[in-house]
């Protein structure tokens, strides 16, 4: 690893320019950029671990885990390190191949709780999610694409217990993640057969229940599941609503990239992350229509869009018609 010098073994090449990497002296697998790596002389004997197995490679075509069912999930982390952790999941996204983590809070106490995640980019705020969390529950939060490791991404967590009276003070923490350390946080789950890493937010908080109880029966009584997601906009928002851009530029151009420097899907990965940020960002904010600028040429960042926008669920509809500023060359969005 030319950025940490550690010594390891590539175990897998992904299709998105990037590599899975062993590194036997800490038992951990990690996801690293092609560029950060380079070919070195085998492992010093004496500095291997002996009568280590290695792990067995992570199935590309092993469906993950449902993190909300718990049973497969909570018990291998309680009885319990934390009451209330953020934990991030890794996936390969089907269509682009690009790692992605999804971020869970995990209550693991035995109390409800109320919580508020802030995740920004570079001081910029991506998306806030607030609610209520049953007892010995995982919330999903949102995405973390590998890239943005290096944006500097920061989710400032506010907890609180709900009492029978009102609630309780509020447990307040700031989680800024660094690629090194993010990647050293890995706790491999055997079931899962991928490292899990996790970010105590809360360390005491409630009665946590006893070791001896059975967590299949207590997590199958207290567990509560919604299908519906729930939208909160922060009333300060209204300057924030009023100066949201209603259209965005997907030329690679105007996202201030250079494209002699990427290759082509590269070029395309980019369009496609800047639409889906700036579509989440107008559905934070309320802002019900907008317009993608893709342009015409060969047709391929418009239908990848539409395939974006099919998979939207905030998406009510869209158009691509002939437009007096844009002609054929954009797609209408109302959401």
């Amino acid at each position: 690893m030319k950025r940490t010098g550690d010594l390891g073994v590539v175990t897998r090449v992904l299709g998105n320019g990037s590599v899975e990497v062993y590194l036997p002296l800490d038992d951990l697998t990690l996801v690293s950029s092609m560029e950060d790596v380079e070919r070195a002389d085998p492992l010093p004997a004496a500095k291997k671990k002996p009568a280590k197995a290695t792990p067995e490679k992570f199935d590309a075509q092993k469906r993950p885990v449902d993190l909300t069912k718990l049973k497969s999930f909570l018990p291998r982390f309680s009885p319990y390190d934390v009451s209330v952790q953020l934990i991030f999941e890794p996936r390969e996204d089907e269509q682009s191949g690009e790692w992605v983590y999804q971020t869970w809070l995990i209550n693991a106490t035995s109390s409800e709780i109320l919580y508020e995640v802030k995740m920004s980019l570079r001081g910029e705020q991506e998306y806030l999610r607030r609610g209520r969390a049953a007892a010995v529950s995982g919330t999903e939060l949102g995405l973390l694409y590998f890239d943005e490791l290096s944006d500097q991404p920061t989710y400032d967590c506010e907890i609180r217990e709900v009492l029978l009276r009102g609630s309780g003070p509020a447990h307040r923490r700031s989680i800024k993640l660094r690629p090194k350390q993010f990647m050293q946080r890995g706790k491999k789950v055997a079931l899962i057969e991928k490292p899990i890493h996790l970010y105590p937010v809360v360390e005491t908080l409630g009665d946590i229940p006893a070791p001896t109880e059975d967590i299949f029966t207590y997590a199958e009584q207290n567990t509560v599941y919604r299908s519906e997601r729930v939208r909160y906009v922060q009333r300060n928002d209204v300057q924030a609503f009023a100066e949201f851009p209603r259209e965005i530029d997907l030329h690679i151009e105007q996202l201030g990239v250079d494209p002699t420097k990427l290759e082509p899907y590269e070029i395309l990965q980019r369009q496609l992350r800047a639409a889906e940020r700036y579509l989440n960002r107008a559905v934070n904010l309320g802002v019900p229509q907008v317009f993608l600028i893709h342009g015409i040429g060969k047709g391929r960042l418009k239908a990848d869009i539409h395939k974006l926008l099919d998979a939207n669920h905030h998406v009510q509809r869209y158009v691509n018609e002939h437009h007096p500023k844009y002609g054929w060359g954009a797609t209408e969005v109302f959401l």
